[in-house]
């Protein structure tokens, strides 16, 4: 083969490899910025419920129920206008055993926006 030739195809085969990568990165794209969000989203949820134990030990709080967001949000325990990247509400509950004083929180985009036990 003559020198052209071998350029010829040596630049053929750079273009389809900038090709593939292209369209890889293209088809990843979505992924990436989905797992970013869910990643954002729970730790936003390991705040609040950091935020939650603390707010509720020192003002030595034992009925869960009356305990909300805007409380713990207000007396500083959390930064302010936490929301989650993919759109979910963030819901602040009590634990279902009512014998443990502590505070789950989950967010209403429940695929994969929760923090395991």
């Amino acid at each position: 083969m003559n020198e052209p030739q071998r350029s010829h195809q040596r630049l053929t085969g750079i273009v389809i490899l900038i090709a593939i990568i292209v369209a890889a990165t293209a088809y990843l794209f979505p992924k990436w910025k989905t797992g970013s969000e869910r990643v954002e989203c729970i730790e936003n949820l390991c705040e609040i419920q950091r935020g939650a134990i603390d707010y509720v030990n020192k003002n030595e709080i034992y009925d869960l129920r009356n305990v909300s967001l805007n409380d713990i949000e207000s007396a500083g325990f959390i930064r302010k206008g936490l929301k989650c990247p993919s759109g979910g509400d963030y819901v602040l509950r009590p634990d279902l055993d009512p014998t443990r004083a502590s505070v789950r929180c989950t967010c209403a985009k429940s695929k994969g926006h929760t923090i395991d036990d």
